[in-house]
């Protein structure tokens, strides 16, 4: 039964509740939530992204304040004399005022940036592309990588095309430990990128750019949208159900970890993209690049599909292959098919080049 607060805020409807529990979906029970002043920082306990957050230098005050402590502060400033009232006040001003002019002017710039899109879809609002170039995301990687050499390449770019195979940062994971996030500092999985694509405010804005593009104007409009990837994971060992993974061969540490692909298609935000990955179709290939622009570059021997659909193994076929097998789950098949030529897959197959050597 707090005292009456705003129903309505910048016009919008405000809604009143009281919280003072705790329910864990894990242990199935109730507890004391603690303070109202300390909620911002139980949430954030619980977050993803504790790397990202951590570069916070202030936690925000709760939104919600404590109606108790408002309610001591108010009995408080009624007992005290008018001299100290206005001191204390005086002094919350003072201390305010200086908070406002130490903090730090955060410009928020994104890392993701596309040129000139291949075909725009008026339809369907969209405009897709080719590649994008990422500015990598420094602060996500263990310390290793985001000091010495790799310190110096921070002010590159890395170049991500259609069939690039990469690594994204995920909302969770079963394994809690920060050892299995190595090289990262969040949650990761591998994926490849099927297709690359803005959504648009309007139809109209959409016409416009397709018209600006055919006279060869290349300045893209102030309405586009967030850069996303339309991605084909590929599953670790981990991913792979129970009753599949005892059929697995054990894990040789001489060897590279093997991926599989799969049939599962999704959409993210490009924002999610940290760092490049090459598959192999040799367990045992020659040694490829541990760095790409400064960030790392993980291998992996990739020589089998996994179908969701029928919970069963296949083998994927030859790794030149492998870009047009992506394109067969996309949603934006039409879109796909005005490129004129299919990108070679950035990972050659080994055995071919092997064999071509042999021949010459």
């Amino acid at each position: 039964t707090p005292s009456t607060g705003p129903s309505t805020i910048a016009g919008t409807p405000c809604i009143h509740y009281h919280c003072s529990r705790f329910w864990s979906l894990g242990r199935r029970s109730f507890g004391p939530s603690g303070p109202m002043e300390g909620r911002v920082l139980r949430g954030r306990k619980y977050s993803a992204h504790k790397a990202a957050l951590s570069k916070l230098q202030q936690i925000p005050p709760s939104p919600a304040k404590s109606t108790a402590s408002a309610k001591k502060r108010r009995k408080q400033s009624e007992k005290a004399p008018i001299g100290t009232i206005q001191s204390v006040a005086m002094r919350d001003h003072t201390q305010k005022k200086a908070k406002t002019e130490e903090q730090p002017i955060i410009l928020h710039k994104t890392r993701v940036s596309c040129s000139d899109p291949f075909h725009v879809d008026v339809s369907a609002m969209k405009s897709f592309y080719e590649e994008m170039c990422i500015i990598p995301p420094f602060d996500s990687y263990d310390n290793r990588f985001s000091t010495g050499k790799s310190a110096k390449m921070r002010r590159g770019q890395w170049k991500v095309k259609l069939g690039d195979t990469v690594t994204l940062e995920v909302e969770k994971t079963l394994k809690d430990s920060s050892a299995f996030h190595f090289p990262f500092l969040a949650p990761w999985a591998p994926a490849e990128i099927v297709s690359i694509y803005r959504v648009h405010k309007s139809k109209e804005s959409c016409a416009r750019l397709r018209e600006e593009l055919s006279v060869g104007n290349t300045q893209q409009g102030n309405d586009a949208g967030e850069i996303m990837v339309e991605i084909r994971w590929l599953y670790r060992r981990d991913d792979v159900s129970e009753a599949m993974k005892k059929k697995l061969n054990p894990v040789d540490s001489n060897e590279l970890e093997e991926v599989f692909e799969t049939d599962i298609v999704e959409l993210v935000s490009a924002e999610t993209i940290l760092s490049p990955i090459r598959l192999h179709d040799v367990a045992t290939p020659s040694t490829g690049p541990s760095t790409i622009a400064g960030t790392p570059c993980i291998h992996y021997h990739c020589s089998r599909f996994w179908s969701l659909g029928r919970r069963s193994f296949g083998p994927s076929g030859p790794m030149e292959g492998r870009v047009l097998r992506g394109r067969k789950y996309s949603a934006h098949k039409a879109a796909l098919s005005k490129l004129q030529q299919i990108p070679p897959s950035p990972a050659k197959s080994t055995a071919s080049a092997k064999k071509r050597r042999k021949q010459s």
